[in-house]
């Protein structure tokens, strides 16, 4: 059949397919630059799709890294916290997704104790295998569902390369994190068919960085 071939086709990286969440696949012909991509605008309406050349997440991402240089370049400050909100159910006042840079004058709890235990047992995200707690994989950024998570629905993102900052990745880098940062909020929005509201935190390196292999960025 016409779909047996094209997941041949896949499976042989000469096509990819995409998945928008109506129950329909799509593929597009793998270009001859790898680390070529584009994005999809998408009606829920009509169904209509519009393809997108322009990266708005990886343009955000250099920014917001640009941003943490800055910050952590003033002598006051130890860390540079990444933080966003969407949705009333989590406190956002505004409807649309909203985020904050905040430079801080301490490494908060969570960074000092992630760097301790790097310290002592080595990076835990460079060690970790998720396995069946893996959501999406490809290569370069992992995404999985925490141990333990202390939340009904949580998902970290991390690269498999130890990275401190955003401003340590590369283009590439970045584009990767882009795509994974989409793929995460589509696939939250599918679990019930609505705009899932969610708080995200970027956890970088301190300054100065902190002792053995330092924070993981996640």
């Amino acid at each position: 059949t016409i779909y047996r071939s094209m997941l041949l086709l896949e499976g042989v990286g000469m096509v990819k397919r995409f998945d928008f969440g109506d129950g329909v696949a799509r593929f597009e012909l793998v270009t001859c630059d790898e680390h070529a991509h584009h994005h999809h605008l998408v009606c829920t309406c009509c169904a209509d799709i519009v393809e997108i050349d322009d990266c708005f997440a990886a343009e955000l991402e250099q920014r917001v890294a640009e941003r943490t240089t800055e910050l952590l370049a003033r002598p006051e400050v130890r860390t540079v916290l990444v933080f966003e909100n969407r949705g009333p159910e989590v406190g956002a006042t505004i409807p649309h997704p909203h985020g904050q840079i905040y430079g801080l004058g301490l490494v908060t709890p969570v960074q000092r104790r992630e760097a301790e235990v790097a310290g002592l047992h080595g990076c835990a995200l460079c060690a970790e295998d998720a396995g069946p707690r893996t959501v999406r994989d490809d290569g370069e950024w992992v995404t999985s569902v925490p141990y333990a998570a202390a939340y009904p629905y949580a998902l970290l993102l991390a690269p498999r390369t130890h990275v401190g900052s955003l401003a340590d990745l590369d283009d590439r880098a970045r584009d990767g994190l882009a795509a994974a940062l989409v793929d995460v909020v589509a696939r939250y929005d599918r679990l019930f068919d609505a705009t899932f509201p969610y708080m995200m935190w970027i956890h970088q390196e301190t300054d100065p960085p902190a002792p053995g292999p330092g924070n993981h960025l996640h």
